[in-house]
């Protein structure tokens, strides 16, 4: 999961107001069957994703089976983007049981523990990394990549001598903590109830972590207290990525914490005309040059920003706010409703403009029907196009939404490789859908 770097961008957009790029959609040409009924395809794909949680509570999006063979179970903590794929996990089960009004307590409960395990890992209350093996304190395995093979996120021990990944990102803190804002938002509103230990567990998550933020002037801070390389949430000048970011983890912290209610207040204060602007003119740039074309702001990276502005725009209804959040979400539409990006055009539709996000609501659904139900990647080869691809034309991704929709399937498709990757990708978009009353059931 890579960042956004978009200061350069905001100078480039002044001078684009030009033609814009629309890209065509590619014919749809699926190399892979499934399960068209999008309950079916949930129920079997929620079995799959919760049995690769580990014993500590950590979502393993990527499993290297059998998962019972000792190696392969510490080999598929081998990920990058842990905190953030689990944070939708625990998103979508809350999303669920708004909907259905099935108990999903006991998992929503053991994946925020999960979360918090990571504080005692690394040492640090409040400091998640990008994975974590809690009950592994042997040696150094051949995969585990050493400070020298990769200064910025390697692994290490922590003091109770367990092994962690450090070099956590801003789009990977702002997921953890969605996930653990949508629970405690949805309770709030009487949607779901949550047990009162569940409840204090996604505190013991959310507030340190963001406490810990703001204690580092809006950085996130690794073990030495040094910037990780991709944790600058810092505003700058118009950086309206990092503001919604911050902001979006402030306001779900506030709720529960003076004195971070004190800074949100003075932030969005400060912010939100800026954040509107930086974004809307962010947008008009990206949609005149083409995504495709130029690949930043990154895929995941859009997904971040729209379930920022989701979870904030859930708790902030003052208007001289939200209209500054929508007007920004409205610029990054122009180009990000061509992208088949189930997340940003659930939020958008819902939240910020319903009749706009309607007209794209129908390739949602077809993607949504056309998502595997067995997300096991093939050797196969793929090519980058400039057209838009329907989900069944794409390779397999551990994450559909962090993934480039102008990528597809080229030549013959080899055989299945030992892994399978979890659902929390098709959980969160197909429950945040039903709640927002957006998708059908089946």
């Amino acid at each position: 999961m890579k960042t956004a770097r978009h200061g350069a961008w905001l100078v480039v957009g002044l001078f684009l107001f030009s033609c814009s790029t629309v890209p065509e959609v590619a014919p749809r040409k699926p190399w892979f069957r499934t399960k068209s009924d999008l309950f079916r395809k949930a129920y079997i794909l929620e079995g799959r994703t919760l049995e690769q949680v580990d014993p500590a509570g950590l979502l393993l999006y990527c499993v290297h089976e059998p998962l019972s063979d000792w190696n392969n179970y510490l080999k598929s903590h081998d990920m990058a983007d842990a905190p953030a794929w689990h944070g939708l996990l625990m998103a979508a089960l809350a999303f669920e049981e708004a909907v259905s009004g099935k108990d999903r307590d006991a998992d929503i409960h053991l994946l925020a523990l999960g979360l918090k395990t990571f504080y005692s890992v690394t040492g640090v209350n409040g400091l998640l990394g990008r994975s974590m093996i809690a009950d592994y304190k042997g040696p150094r395995r051949t995969w585990m990549e050493t400070r020298r093979e990769r200064p910025t996120k390697y692994w290490m021990r922590g003091p109770t001598g367990a092994w962690w990944r450090n070099g956590l990102a801003k789009g990977h803190l702002s997921m953890a903590c969605f996930g653990c804002a949508i629970p405690l938002v949805l309770h709030q509103k009487g949607d779901i109830a949550l047990e009162e230990e569940t409840r204090k567990t996604l505190l013991e998550v959310l507030l340190p972590a963001v406490r810990r933020l703001v204690q580092g002037d809006f950085r996130i801070l690794d073990w030495n207290g040094e910037a990780t390389e991709y944790g600058n949430l810092q505003p700058q000048t118009a950086n309206g990525f990092n503001m919604l970011l911050t902001l979006s983890m402030l306001r779900s912290a506030a709720a529960y914490d003076v004195p971070l209610q004190l800074v949100y207040e003075e932030k969005i204060r400060a912010w939100a005309p800026r954040m509107g602007w930086s974004l809307k003119v962010l947008g008009r740039s990206i949609e005149k040059l083409g995504h495709s074309r130029f690949d930043k702001p990154s895929y995941s990276d859009m997904q971040a920003a729209a379930l920022a502005a989701c979870v904030l725009l859930m708790q902030e209804q003052r208007r001289e706010y939200a209209r500054h959040i929508r007007r920004g979400m409205t610029g990054l539409w122009t180009f990000m409703q061509y992208e088949r990006n189930a997340p940003f055009t659930l939020c958008y539709t819902a939240l910020i403009r319903p009749e706009a996000g309607q007209e794209r609501m129908a390739e949602i659904y077809q993607d949504l029907r056309d998502f595997p139900v067995e997300k096991r990647p093939r050797r196969t080869r793929y090519v980058d196009t400039h057209r838009i691809q329907p989900l069944a034309n794409r390779p397999i991704s551990s994450h559909y939404w962090k993934s480039s929709p102008y990528r597809r399937i080229h030549g013959k498709v080899g055989e299945r490789k030992a892994i399978v990757y979890s659902a929390q990708d098709y959980l969160l978009a197909y429950w945040m859908g039903r709640y927002f009353d957006l998708i059908p059931e089946r």
